[in-house]
């Protein structure tokens, strides 16, 4: 006789977070939180043993496989993605840059993270500040100009009408007259200054002293960051004259009218002290950059920016990331797939999952309309309750399952199969998706941004929405009058949840993370489909300090788990149990 189809298995597959990460570091967690702490599971049968990913190309990363238990009666195998080593290297310059992009989009974060916007862009300001100052200092002892500091100001000026004026003639040769008209209007006013300062050798020194600093960050700022950056500039040289009032009065004993008779203000060329505060700015966030900006933030610097220095490392993880999505579809060892992702690896997920699910929608086999009512019902009726919708979808990834095994011949011509069953968000900054991956300036416009990349698809919710006559999961082609999975379907068939500690006083609880079906003002995220499930460590609900690595932590107190820990054992729903409409209402 020969032998039967071999048992199906669940995969878990495991995608952390930014920061400096360990291989297997956040897997094992998670499987500690939901497989050896779970007391409903007798000891004997928490068994289980690792071994080399299949590819066996990479020994650091092991599956952990557990042994078939009366509980669940079938064997989980658990993976990791490991991307951190594709992020190593983040240069100095591209945590700045995207420190300086932040800014220039205003302070346009949820409101319990304004306050977090505010602070580091004065302070940013008063780095601007620090930069200008000390290289205004250097400039003017290279060139020996001693107390003629005025002269740096006539320099900028005719430096300026040159560049103008050679601009204007080369203008003017190639016939671009309304270019030449406005370079000559910048320059001969500016020409006019420079000459009647050189002729009548006004004074000067008080004012080049006291405003070329400030004046300069402020252009920089403006470069750099936008109409922002100029405001954080402004604020941050305001808040230095009360710095600098308890310097004169508490340090120096000299009164506020007497240091600026002396051309002694915040960040001026002859204030002493604001050489040693600018020297301590600077370094502070050079050791914040080495301690936390880089090691923690320079994955988001990298992962975020649309710049093109990031896109070769993106595309390197998403290829990756799709590429053991694919692995676990096609072996034909499964017939169900949990995705749980953590901080920013939930973005890395939800992009592996939308552009793995656009590589193999076409090939998926959608009903002909009228064969299977319930998938028609999914499909077009508009008044489904999220509980519907998620059992729904689960019930077609059942009918899908057959083709897994067949999936493992994909390369002889057998067709695909979609098995990622939920997606299990924890501590997500997709919370942020305005913000964080959405164009605009303002508040509306990258609301508006983010509303146009849905309705284009390129950004998939859950439920999908009914746009333009086509369903939830297809579309049909006007050339054969078939239908279609289009790339948007993934969360009509997938169950998203979320998990996020709220945040109290910025650093109790997680600000990273956050709810992702709504945003604060009850404007749509990603769908009233995402279930949100705000957590914590504690009994009474209160919001423990920084809890954004807290998620899997299975510390116990005298009277149990943690309820977080109960809540992440309900979410990745290893025994696969259908949503209860009065479980969930209860």
């Amino acid at each position: 006789m020969g032998a039967g189809p071999k048992p199906l298995r669940t995969a878990v597959l495991v995608v952390h977070g930014m920061g400096i990460q360990r291989p297997m570091g956040t897997v094992r967690g998670v499987f500690d939180a939901i497989w050896l702490t779970d007391d409903q599971l007798p000891e004997d049968e928490k068994k289980y043993w690792t071994h080399p990913e299949p590819s066996g190309d990479d020994i650091d990363l092991r599956a952990l496989t557990t042994f078939k238990t009366q509980k669940y009666r079938r064997v989980f195998d658990f993976h990791e993605f490991y991307w951190s080593y594709l992020m190593s290297g983040t240069p100095f310059v591209a945590v700045l840059l995207w420190l300086f992009e932040l800014v220039r989009k205003g302070p346009n974060l949820k409101d319990n993270m304004r306050a977090l916007w505010w602070g580091g862009a004065i302070y940013l300001g008063f780095v601007t500040l620090s930069v200008s100052h000390l290289l205004l200092l250097i400039a003017r002892q290279i060139s020996s100009i001693g107390n003629q500091t005025f002269s740096v100001f006539v320099e900028v000026l005719w430096l300026t009408v040159i560049i103008s004026g050679l601009g204007c003639l080369f203008a003017l040769v190639g016939r671009s007259f309304r270019l030449a008209g406005w370079l000559a209007s910048f320059a001969l006013p500016l020409g006019a200054i420079g000459y009647g300062v050189s002729l009548t050798q006004w004074n000067l020194e008080s004012l080049t002293v006291l405003s070329l600093p400030p004046v300069l960050a402020m252009a920089g700022a403006l470069l750099l960051m936008g109409r922002w950056g100029l405001v954080a500039v402004v604020l941050a040289y305001a808040l230095s004259f009360g710095l600098y009032w308890i310097i004169t009065v508490g340090i120096s004993h000299g009164t506020f009218a007497e240091n600026i008779h002396k051309d002694y203000l915040p960040f001026s060329l002859n204030e002493h002290w604001s050489s040693v505060g600018a020297f301590l700015i600077i370094g502070t966030y050079v050791v914040l950059d080495a301690l936390f900006l880089r090691p923690f933030l320079g994955d988001a610097a990298r992962y975020f920016p649309n710049s093109p220095g990031n896109v070769a490392v993106r595309r390197k993880i998403r290829s990756e990331a799709i590429s053991i999505l694919e692995k676990l579809h096609g072996c034909g060892d499964y017939d169900r797939i949990i995705v749980v992702a953590h901080s920013l690896g939930t973005v890395i997920a939800y992009d592996m999952l939308r552009a793995y699910f656009a590589k193999i929608c076409d090939q998926l086999q959608a009903p002909a309309e009228g064969a299977d009512p319930d998938f028609d019902r999914l499909d077009k009726c508009g008044a489904l309750s999220d509980v519907e919708i998620r059992n729904a979808g689960r019930g077609i990834i059942r009918k899908f399952a057959p083709t897994a095994q067949a999936a493992a011949s994909d390369a002889k011509g057998g067709r695909r199969s979609w098995l990622v069953t939920d997606f299990v968000t924890l501590g997500s900054p997709l919370t942020h998706v305005h913000y964080l991956m959405c164009r605009g300036d303002s508040e509306q416009k990258l609301r508006q941004d983010f509303e146009d990349r849905v309705k284009q698809r390129e950004f998939p919710v859950c439920p999908p929405k009914l746009l333009d006559g086509n369903g939830r999961l297809t579309f049909v082609n006007p050339n054969n009058g078939t239908r279609y999975f289009h790339h948007g379907a993934v969360f009509a068939l997938t169950r998203w949840t979320n998990l996020y500690f709220p945040v109290s006083e910025l650093l109790w609880g997680d600000a990273i993370g956050g709810g992702v079906q709504r945003d604060l003002a009850g404007g749509d995220l990603f769908g009233d489909g995402v279930r949100d499930i705000a957590v914590s460590t504690r009994r009474d609900g209160a919001a423990s300090f920084f809890t954004h690595t807290a998620y899997w932590d299975p510390k116990r107190d005298a009277e149990g788990v943690e309820p977080h820990i109960v809540e992440l054992r309900r979410a990745i729903n290893l025994a696969d149990e259908d949503e209860l409409a009065s479980e969930r209402a209860a």
